[in-house]
């Protein structure tokens, strides 16, 4: 997998300063060298995991346009140390001026006290209208800029380590008649391809079901059944699947694994669902299914022997591994910089909403045990069959009252969704099997759909209302916290068009 350490983030530090004005404002002693010198200083201490380039003392913004065109820096801090508005205007309050120069970095603008606000308020104006890359940092003194300008040193980072990664894409790419809301194969996969490169600088690699099959068929029989056996160890209880089922989930998972060693990938996306054989199923899916599964037809060549629900929860529990499950590759996406942001891997959810008690139910088989992130406690759970029933998932117990940040981000069209909520409950094991099974015509929520079942508290109405599905599909992505405020700030470095799905 990629090194993510092999180079830190790079950042260019230009001084905003006019030297006609130093001994006037913002005091008569002001000396704008020892303030540079005190500022990278300080900058060089505080955030050793960055290398700061000493970008010297300018008096226009305009003067960043050679800067503009280096590929050897990440992103741009700008310090304005005194106002620049006399003797001429400074390039904000210019007409016509080239914003094409702010489109190549992200750049980050700051200053102290009296060092020309109306000059960053002006140019946030600019900012806004052009939808530029770049984030403003007002504070009173430099101890408080700095731990805003820390953190949006942080998104910079995010997308240097986001523009680094691979995507393992696990599936078909032929165009189908109807295709899951998931694919991206729906839409024009050469144009997707080309934007996820341009916007995030992801690669896309391919392997079929058929070669993952082979891996998985050459996996070492004892490390499997040693995975399988921390899996068992560490549920309170197996509900379902048997010993057989959960090594083949094993199995899978060290293929996975493998694959992405092999390729270099540091996502991983298997659209299981179209490179699956039931056959090793219709013990679970009842002897009715023998004639659909007959016609090979519904058998790709070299298809999986499992869902990939269990493998894909492992390694989403493990460091510097995203997952995008069902060839979702927006949502591998959306969970690579999630994960890069946050520490944590999102669950990809899919939603049912209910108007009167204002909550969703975040449906889903696969999902994180560890979801306060690798190195964070796991939370209980229970071994079950996936919703599918042809694979084993974990049901995960879930922290009450905790905040959720639900993400989704759409490559093609260049958007972000977001909305938040609070966790108030899941649907418990005793809330199965009390309807159909049990010969009557009633349904309980327990006993329908996938195994992970979170209800959230949320705007519900409004969310319905604004969940543009032709956009982002059914997905989204659901991280622990309130990461609003650090994602709408990397949406506007990336210049991602934004919807609130919970506001108007």
């Amino acid at each position: 997998m990629y090194n993510f350490q092999a180079q830190k983030t790079r950042i260019y530090v230009p001084f905003l300063s006019n030297p006609d004005l130093v001994g006037l404002w913002p005091f008569p002693e002001f000396n704008r060298s020892l303030r540079k010198d005190f500022i990278l200083d300080r900058l060089k201490s505080e955030m050793r995991n960055i290398e700061f380039i000493d970008g010297d003392f300018i008096q226009d913004l305009g003067e960043l346009e050679k800067v503009a065109e280096r590929n050897d820096i990440d992103g741009i801090l700008t310090y304005t140390l005194n106002q620049t508005l006399f003797p001429k205007a400074p390039w904000c309050f210019r007409e016509k001026a080239d914003v094409s120069i702010f489109k190549k970095h992200p750049m980050i603008i700051t200053g102290g006290l009296f060092a020309g606000t109306h000059q960053l308020l002006d140019f946030n104006e600019v900012v806004k209208r052009k939808k530029l890359p770049v984030l403003p940092v007002a504070s009173f003194t430099f101890e408080d800029g700095l731990k805003d300008v820390k953190l949006a040193l942080h998104l910079i980072e995010v997308i240097r380590n986001v523009k680094r990664s691979k995507i393992l894409y696990v599936g078909p790419l032929e165009r189908m008649p109807n295709p899951a809301q998931a694919n991206f194969w729906r839409r024009d996969p050469e144009q997707y391809l080309e934007t996820l490169k341009k916007v995030f600088g992801v690669e896309v690699i391919h392997m079929s079901a058929e070669e993952l099959n082979k891996l998985y068929e050459n996996v070492d029989e004892n490390s499997a059944e040693e995975v399988a056996r921390k899996w068992v160890d560490g549920a309170m209880s197996v509900d379902g699947p048997n010993k057989g089922e959960i090594g083949k989930s094993a199995r899978l998972y060290l293929a996975m694994k493998k694959a992405m060693k092999d390729t270099g990938a540091n996502v991983i996306s298997v659209n299981g669902r179209w490179a699956l054989d039931f056959r090793d199923w219709l013990h679970v899916l009842g002897e009715e299914r023998k004639e659909i599964v007959a016609d090979n037809k519904f058998i790709p060549k070299g298809a999986l022997k499992i869902l990939p629900c269990m493998a894909n929860s492992q390694l989403m529990d493990e460091k510097d591994v995203s997952i995008g499950p069902e060839g979702d590759l927006d949502a591998a996406v959306t969970n690579l910089i999630g994960q890069n942001l946050t520490g944590k891997h999102g669950w990809v959810y899919e939603p049912d909403i209910s108007f009167s008690a204002g909550q969703l139910i975040y449906f889903h088989c696969c999902i994180p045990r560890k979801l306060w992130g690798p190195d964070g406690p796991s939370q209980p759970y229970e071994l079950r069959y996936s919703c599918g029933r042809c694979g084993v998932a974990p049901e995960i117990q879930l922290p009450l009252n905790e905040i959720v940040t639900s993400v989704k981000i759409s490559v093609t069209d260049k958007k972000l969704a977001i909305h938040s909520g609070r966790i108030v409950g899941s649907i418990c094991k005793e809330d199965r099997y009390h309807g159909m099974k049990m010969g009557r015509g009633e349904i309980t929520i327990g006993e329908q759909s996938c195994i992970n079942k979170v209800i959230v508290e949320a705007n519900a109405k409004k969310i319905f209302e604004n969940y543009n599905y032709g956009t982002f599909g059914w997905h989204r992505s659901a991280f622990l916290g309130d990461f609003r405020e650090q994602i709408l700030n990397l949406a506007t470095l990336l210049r991602l068009e934004v919807i609130e799905e919970d506001r108007d």
